[in-house]
């Protein structure tokens, strides 16, 4: 079966699925290169995005690398 072929229905978006509201446990993010352009553009706004809407764990940490 191809990935194309089927409903082409979101599984994502299924209204049953009672797993997409969890949330995971503490956990953390480590960029290497936070300074970079692709961190800047990309990763920071996306890491926002989900604090702003209450997807990330209360115990989320960030840390950033750089040289």
């Amino acid at each position: 079966m191809s990935p194309l072929s089927g409903t082409g229905a979101n599984p994502l978006r299924d209204p049953a699925d009672r797993r997409l509201p969890r949330i995971a446990g503490p956990s953390g993010l480590v960029i290497f290169g936070v300074t970079g352009d692709l961190s800047r553009k990309k990763l920071m706004p996306a890491v926002y995005d989900l604090a702003n809407r209450g997807l990330l764990p209360p115990g989320f940490s960030l840390v950033g690398f750089a040289r």
